[in-house]
């Protein structure tokens, strides 16, 4: 099926614009075989090997590069380089479209979890045009499990990839791996000292929220003077539905000082029960903490609408961020973690408001919880990611959490 992205009106707009082939899109007009067409254009049930193989290169090849777009049913002028020319539908796109998915899933070592296969309608028969998004791959260098072979975009070919290419690639996934968990690490210390100092001062100890957003492949640079508005943070009151029911994400202060921190700058809101911080990095992170210092004869209580508040707006930030940079398929590491000191904290679900709609999260030594990591990239991932470790969080306090009745509602790109 389509995506909210690909639709019959852009596949038509790209002919008409005579886009050109490039780093990040390829134009194919059929299914080739090695006699011709291939015989999915007659009829058959299933696409030949030579057509198979020539997709999984097609997108190996993005996956190992920046990403890009490879569309079928798309013909191509004789240009130099070639420009989208003409449509020419492919005989039952969504059925191909889902062949498609199988032999990607099969054929592609490591497996890549960063492509999505779509199809566009172009005429009342069912045919139409199917496309493959492939966003570049953490996990690169990716092989065919046909040939052993790795592939990568030049300019708009797609070629083998040189054992020194490849070797290249493996040395950079290791170091960005290593550089994510150090800083994921970093974070994880800092935030155990924080909520140490709030609980030594506490009578009934702290507890705290921490979401880090980090970028996965090299960091980026974003310019404080040229970007100034991208490093003030998001701090948007959110609406969404839990089982067509209202809900608000929020959290319990929306007030922000600002002071530069060393490569950043700092965001934050302080008072006798809550510390707020959001630290925005120039190299991409995003850090947000929330440290609660229960009042007197009070339990510490963790509100799912803060946490799910923080999250989204820490990833929202990031793509800000990349955005006014002019970076694209920048992919990032998401890591939350719950950490409180003397007191084991109630859950309030969304809209809670007696004791009935409480869970206990009860924390061993080292008292803390780290969800399971998780990367994104697409801003329209951002209810899904969300939704993920709400369910996490609700499971830590004993309650059940239905994903596939969550909704939420972001705002517009700014």
């Amino acid at each position: 099926m389509p995506t909210p992205f690909w639709s019959r009106n852009r596949i038509e707009s790209i002919v008409a614009q005579a886009m050109p082939e490039g780093q990040d899109i390829e134009f194919k007009e059929s299914l080739s075989a090695r006699d011709g067409l291939d015989p999915w254009h007659s009829g058959a049930d299933s696409i030949s090997n030579r057509a198979r193989d020539q997709i999984v290169q097609e997108v190996i090849a993005f996956a190992n590069s920046y990403g890009g777009t490879v569309l079928f049913g798309i013909g191509e002028s004789a240009d130099a380089p070639p420009r989208a020319a003409r449509i020419s539908p492919l005989p039952r796109c969504h059925e191909l479209a889902e062949r498609i998915k199988l032999q990607l899933r099969d054929c592609i070592d490591p497996g890549l979890a960063t492509a999505e296969v779509f199809s566009v309608e172009m005429d009342s028969n069912g045919g139409g045009v199917v496309g493959i998004d492939v966003r570049q791959s953490p996990l690169r260098p990716h092989r065919s499990r046909q040939d052993q072979e790795a592939y990568i975009r030049r300019n708009n070919r797609t070629e083998r990839m040189t054992m020194r290419e490849i070797h290249d690639l493996v040395i950079l996934r290791e170091r960005g791996a290593t550089r994510v968990a150090e800083a994921f690490r970093e974070s994880r210390r800092l935030f155990e000292h924080e909520i140490g100092v709030a609980g030594a001062t506490n009578t009934l100890g702290a507890m705290g929220v921490r979401v880090d957003v980090v970028p996965m492949a090299a960091p980026i640079y974003a310019d404080p003077v040229v970007l100034a508005e991208a490093f003030e943070p998001v701090n948007a009151v959110l609406s969404g539905r839990i089982a067509g029911r209202d809900i608000q994400l929020f959290g319990p202060s929306n007030t922000r000082l600002r002071r530069t921190i060393l490569r950043g700058v700092r965001w934050y809101a302080s008072d006798s029960q809550f510390d707020v911080k959001t630290d925005v990095h120039f190299d991409g992170r995003v850090a947000a903490t929330l440290i609660e210092r229960p009042l007197t004869g009070a339990e510490a209580i963790l509100f799912a609408e803060w946490s799910a508040a923080m999250l989204a707006n820490a990833l929202l930030t990031a793509v800000r961020l990349t955005d006014q940079s002019q970076l694209a398929n920048i992919e990032f590491g998401v890591q939350v973690e719950i950490r409180s000191t003397e007191v084991d904290l109630q859950l309030a679900v969304f809209g809670a408001s007696q004791s009935a709609h409480f869970g206990r999260i009860a924390l061993e030594p080292p008292r803390h919880i780290l969800l399971p990591e998780m990367s994104f990239l697409a801003r329209d991932e951002i209810p899904t990611i969300v939704g993920l470790v709400v369910r996490d969080l609700y499971n830590c306090g004993g309650r059940r959490w239905d994903t596939d009745s969550w909704e939420l509602d972001l705002p517009p790109s700014t």
